[in-house]
Protein backbone atom coordinates (compact mmCIF):
# COMPACT_ATOMS: atom_id res chain seq x y z
CA UNK A 1 0.00 0.00 0.00
CA UNK A 2 1.70 3.16 -1.07
CA UNK A 3 1.01 6.43 0.90
CA UNK A 4 1.49 9.55 -0.01
CA UNK A 5 3.33 11.35 2.74
CA UNK A 6 4.62 15.40 2.66
CA UNK A 7 6.42 16.98 5.07
CA UNK A 8 7.07 20.48 5.83
CA UNK A 9 9.39 22.40 7.72
CA UNK A 10 7.93 25.20 10.18
CA UNK A 11 10.76 26.26 11.80
CA UNK A 12 10.49 29.79 14.20
CA UNK A 13 6.82 30.24 12.04
CA UNK A 14 4.85 28.36 14.36
CA UNK A 15 5.95 30.12 17.75
CA UNK A 16 4.78 33.67 15.39
CA UNK A 17 1.62 32.25 13.99
CA UNK A 18 0.73 30.88 17.79
CA UNK A 19 1.69 34.40 18.85
CA UNK A 20 -0.27 35.86 17.20
CA UNK A 21 -3.34 34.40 17.49
CA UNK A 22 -2.71 33.88 21.34
CA UNK A 23 -2.56 38.03 21.16
CA UNK A 24 -5.62 38.19 19.26
CA UNK A 25 -4.23 40.52 16.53
CA UNK A 26 -7.33 39.32 14.22
CA UNK A 27 -9.91 40.48 16.24
CA UNK A 28 -8.64 44.33 16.08
CA UNK A 29 -7.52 44.45 12.65
CA UNK A 30 -11.09 43.01 11.70
CA UNK A 31 -12.22 45.80 13.41
CA UNK A 32 -10.63 48.38 11.47
CA UNK A 33 -10.42 46.70 8.43
CA UNK A 34 -13.31 44.93 7.77
CA UNK A 35 -13.43 42.61 4.61
CA UNK A 36 -15.08 43.36 1.58
CA UNK A 37 -17.08 40.69 -0.04
CA UNK A 38 -17.61 37.51 0.66
CA UNK A 39 -15.22 35.82 -1.15
CA UNK A 40 -11.90 37.87 -0.05
CA UNK A 41 -9.96 36.33 2.82
CA UNK A 42 -9.67 38.75 5.84
CA UNK A 43 -7.27 41.46 5.81
CA UNK A 44 -5.89 39.70 9.42
CA UNK A 45 -5.10 36.47 7.59
CA UNK A 46 -3.19 38.19 4.91
CA UNK A 47 -1.33 40.41 7.66
CA UNK A 48 -0.50 37.63 9.39
CA UNK A 49 1.21 35.82 6.06
CA UNK A 50 2.93 39.33 5.44
CA UNK A 51 4.69 38.85 9.07
CA UNK A 52 5.10 35.08 8.63
CA UNK A 53 6.31 36.30 4.97
CA UNK A 54 8.63 38.94 6.46
CA UNK A 55 10.14 36.79 9.68
CA UNK A 56 10.82 34.08 6.73
CA UNK A 57 14.48 36.18 5.97
CA UNK A 58 12.98 36.34 2.04
CA UNK A 59 12.60 39.43 0.04
CA UNK A 60 11.24 38.49 -3.73
CA UNK A 61 8.79 40.23 -5.91
CA UNK A 62 5.13 40.38 -4.86
CA UNK A 63 3.99 38.26 -7.46
CA UNK A 64 6.17 35.44 -5.94
CA UNK A 65 4.36 36.04 -2.65
CA UNK A 66 2.79 32.54 -3.15
CA UNK A 67 5.93 30.44 -3.60
CA UNK A 68 6.83 31.55 -0.04
CA UNK A 69 4.23 29.33 1.53
CA UNK A 70 4.43 26.31 -0.76
CA UNK A 71 6.91 24.73 1.39
CA UNK A 72 5.86 25.60 4.40
CA UNK A 73 1.71 24.10 6.43
CA UNK A 74 -0.09 27.12 5.17
CA UNK A 75 -3.24 25.78 6.49
CA UNK A 76 -1.96 24.87 9.65
CA UNK A 77 -0.54 28.59 10.13
CA UNK A 78 -3.40 30.39 8.72
CA UNK A 79 -6.42 28.69 8.79
CA UNK A 80 -8.48 25.80 7.94
CA UNK A 81 -8.92 25.49 3.33
CA UNK A 82 -5.88 28.14 2.72
CA UNK A 83 -3.65 27.73 0.13
CA UNK A 84 -0.53 28.68 -1.17
CA UNK A 85 -2.82 30.07 -4.39
CA UNK A 86 -5.36 32.35 -2.04
CA UNK A 87 -2.25 34.79 -1.08
CA UNK A 88 -2.08 35.93 -5.20
CA UNK A 89 -0.46 39.86 -5.48
CA UNK A 90 -3.96 40.86 -5.79
CA UNK A 91 -5.54 39.83 -2.29
CA UNK A 92 -1.92 41.17 -1.18
CA UNK A 93 -2.40 44.51 -3.00
CA UNK A 94 -5.84 44.87 -1.52
CA UNK A 95 -5.11 44.52 2.00
CA UNK A 96 -1.83 46.80 1.33
CA UNK A 97 -4.58 49.36 0.07
CA UNK A 98 -6.94 49.47 2.86
CA UNK A 99 -3.94 49.53 5.05
CA UNK A 100 -2.92 52.75 2.84
CA UNK A 101 -6.34 54.04 3.61
CA UNK A 102 -6.96 53.41 7.38
CA UNK A 103 -2.91 54.30 7.79
CA UNK A 104 -0.43 52.30 8.69
CA UNK A 105 0.78 54.13 11.94
CA UNK A 106 -2.57 54.30 12.59
CA UNK A 107 -3.20 50.49 12.29
CA UNK A 108 -0.14 49.89 14.59
CA UNK A 109 -1.19 52.31 17.25
CA UNK A 110 -4.10 50.05 17.56
CA UNK A 111 -2.11 47.04 17.67
CA UNK A 112 0.01 48.30 20.42
CA UNK A 113 -2.82 49.47 21.92
CA UNK A 114 -4.65 46.13 22.18
CA UNK A 115 -1.69 44.54 23.46
CA UNK A 116 -0.84 47.02 25.66
CA UNK A 117 -4.01 46.21 27.19
CA UNK A 118 -3.04 42.56 28.16
CA UNK A 119 0.23 42.73 29.18
CA UNK A 120 1.92 45.37 31.68
CA UNK A 121 5.64 46.40 30.57
CA UNK A 122 5.95 49.67 31.49
CA UNK A 123 6.62 52.74 29.65
CA UNK A 124 9.16 54.17 32.19
CA UNK A 125 12.08 54.96 29.37
CA UNK A 126 10.80 56.06 26.33
CA UNK A 127 13.37 55.31 22.82
CA UNK A 128 12.76 57.68 19.64
CA UNK A 129 15.24 57.46 16.77
CA UNK A 130 14.99 57.20 13.07
CA UNK A 131 16.92 55.53 10.21
CA UNK A 132 16.67 55.44 6.46
CA UNK A 133 16.34 52.77 3.79
CA UNK A 134 17.70 53.95 0.28
CA UNK A 135 15.69 52.07 -2.74
CA UNK A 136 16.46 51.71 -6.34
CA UNK A 137 14.51 53.30 -8.84
CA UNK A 138 13.57 56.95 -10.06
CA UNK A 139 10.66 57.36 -8.14
CA UNK A 140 9.65 60.93 -9.68
CA UNK A 141 7.33 62.03 -6.88
CA UNK A 142 4.72 62.98 -9.53
CA UNK A 143 2.21 63.20 -6.33
CA UNK A 144 0.75 66.79 -5.55
CA UNK A 145 1.89 67.83 -2.43
CA UNK A 146 -1.45 67.95 -0.50
CA UNK A 147 -1.54 64.43 -0.48
CA UNK A 148 -0.28 62.68 2.55
CA UNK A 149 2.16 60.46 0.79
CA UNK A 150 5.89 60.42 1.58
CA UNK A 151 8.32 61.62 -0.99
CA UNK A 152 11.59 58.72 -2.19
CA UNK A 153 13.86 61.42 -2.38
CA UNK A 154 17.15 62.37 -1.50
CA UNK A 155 18.14 63.09 1.78
CA UNK A 156 21.03 62.39 4.78
CA UNK A 157 22.60 58.74 3.78
CA UNK A 158 22.84 56.98 7.51
CA UNK A 159 23.88 54.03 4.98
CA UNK A 160 26.56 56.63 3.16
CA UNK A 161 24.78 55.68 -0.22
CA UNK A 162 24.11 59.69 -1.40
CA UNK A 163 23.37 57.96 -4.80
CA UNK A 164 20.11 56.61 -3.68
CA UNK A 165 16.86 58.06 -3.28
CA UNK A 166 15.37 56.77 0.22
CA UNK A 167 12.42 57.12 2.81
CA UNK A 168 12.52 57.28 6.83
CA UNK A 169 11.23 54.86 8.91
CA UNK A 170 11.29 56.23 13.04
CA UNK A 171 10.41 54.53 15.93
CA UNK A 172 9.31 54.37 19.79
CA UNK A 173 10.69 52.34 21.91
CA UNK A 174 10.05 50.99 25.78
CA UNK A 175 12.88 50.31 27.87
CA UNK A 176 12.31 47.00 26.41
CA UNK A 177 13.12 47.67 23.22
CA UNK A 178 9.33 46.89 22.26
CA UNK A 179 8.00 49.16 20.16
CA UNK A 180 5.10 51.75 20.61
CA UNK A 181 4.73 54.05 17.73
CA UNK A 182 6.12 54.02 14.53
CA UNK A 183 5.82 56.29 11.28
CA UNK A 184 6.97 56.15 7.49
CA UNK A 185 8.52 60.05 6.43
CA UNK A 186 9.68 61.80 3.10
CA UNK A 187 13.77 60.87 2.72
CA UNK A 188 14.76 64.11 3.28
CA UNK A 189 12.52 64.71 6.60
CA UNK A 190 15.01 66.36 9.20
CA UNK A 191 14.97 64.44 12.33
CA UNK A 192 14.92 67.38 14.12
CA UNK A 193 11.36 67.88 13.50
CA UNK A 194 10.58 63.97 13.35
CA UNK A 195 11.70 63.05 16.76
CA UNK A 196 9.23 65.53 18.08
CA UNK A 197 6.45 64.47 16.22
CA UNK A 198 7.06 60.86 17.55
CA UNK A 199 6.97 62.05 20.86
CA UNK A 200 3.85 64.11 20.88
CA UNK A 201 1.77 61.97 18.76
CA UNK A 202 3.10 58.74 21.02
CA UNK A 203 2.13 61.18 24.13
CA UNK A 204 -1.17 61.65 22.20
CA UNK A 205 -2.15 58.00 21.32
CA UNK A 206 -0.77 56.01 24.36
CA UNK A 207 -1.56 56.19 27.88
CA UNK A 208 1.69 56.60 29.36
CA UNK A 209 3.17 56.23 33.05
CA UNK A 210 2.90 59.23 34.78
CA UNK A 211 7.31 59.28 35.32
CA UNK A 212 8.66 58.73 32.23
CA UNK A 213 11.41 60.19 30.05
CA UNK A 214 12.08 60.46 26.66
CA UNK A 215 15.65 59.28 25.01
CA UNK A 216 16.93 60.23 22.00
CA UNK A 217 20.12 61.69 20.28
CA UNK A 218 21.13 65.37 19.70
CA UNK A 219 18.72 65.89 16.91
CA UNK A 220 16.30 66.49 19.37
CA UNK A 221 18.56 69.38 21.33
CA UNK A 222 17.41 72.36 19.28
CA UNK A 223 16.07 75.55 20.95
CA UNK A 224 12.18 75.12 19.37
CA UNK A 225 11.94 71.06 20.66
CA UNK A 226 12.83 72.35 24.15
CA UNK A 227 9.79 74.99 24.12
CA UNK A 228 7.78 72.50 22.94
CA UNK A 229 8.53 70.17 25.37
CA UNK A 230 8.11 72.47 28.09
CA UNK A 231 8.44 71.40 32.11
CA UNK A 232 6.16 68.70 31.89
CA UNK A 233 8.33 66.14 29.78
CA UNK A 234 11.35 64.89 30.69
CA UNK A 235 14.39 64.32 28.34
CA UNK A 236 17.91 63.12 27.96
CA UNK A 237 19.77 63.68 25.16
CA UNK A 238 23.14 65.73 24.69
CA UNK A 239 24.19 68.68 23.16
CA UNK A 240 26.01 68.22 19.34
CA UNK A 241 29.19 70.19 19.11
CA UNK A 242 27.56 72.20 15.85
CA UNK A 243 23.96 73.18 17.74
CA UNK A 244 23.75 76.78 19.52
CA UNK A 245 20.68 76.90 21.63
CA UNK A 246 19.24 79.16 24.19
CA UNK A 247 17.93 77.05 26.89
CA UNK A 248 14.67 78.83 28.70
CA UNK A 249 14.79 79.20 32.65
Amino acid sequence: MEMDVQSYLIGHLGIVAGSFDALNLADVIDRVLPKRGSRNLPHSVIIKAMILNGLGYTGQRLYLFPNFFKTIPTEKLLGKGICPTDLNDDVVGRTLDAIYKYGATELFNEISLHIMKQFSFGTQLLHADTTNFGVYGKYENDAPDSTDSIKITFGHAKDGRMDLKRFVLGMVTNQFGLPLFTEAYSGNKSDKKSLMEMIQKTQQAIDLDDDNFWVADSALYTEENIKLMGTETKWITHHASSVKTTIPP
